[in-house]
């Protein structure tokens, strides 16, 4: 660790496979995530909007990681979340429409 730096003992760093099985355990059922871009991939409803994201290949811009900014709205299914407080939710259709904002630079 660099100098003058120290670790911080309540963080600790998790790979997206150790968040993709804490996810797993809020649901075992997926739903399908239609990306703006025309991909479909899967996620368990309470996993990481981000991370799914990531997965997917779909770039969220992000700003202050805790939701005041505003930067990374999305719209899923019609409602405006932030994807950095969110969790993707479970749906009764197991389908879940995103669409990104028109200018996601500001």
């Amino acid at each position: 660790m660099p100098r003058g730096l120290r670790a911080l003992p309540w963080f600790r760093p998790q790979s997206s496979s150790a968040l993709r099985q804490r996810s797993s355990c809020v649901s075992k059922t997926p739903v399908v995530i239609h990306w703006p871009d025309g991909r479909l991939t899967e996620a368990f409803p309470g996993g990481d909007w981000l991370i799914a994201a990531r997965e997917a290949g779909v770039v969220i811009p992000t700003g202050c990681l805790g939701g005041s900014c505003g930067a990374c709205e999305i719209e899923v299914n019609g409602q405006v979340v932030r994807a950095c407080m969110a969790t993707v939710p479970g749906c009764k259709g197991g389908q879940l429409q995103v669409e990104m904002p028109g200018d996601p630079y500001w």
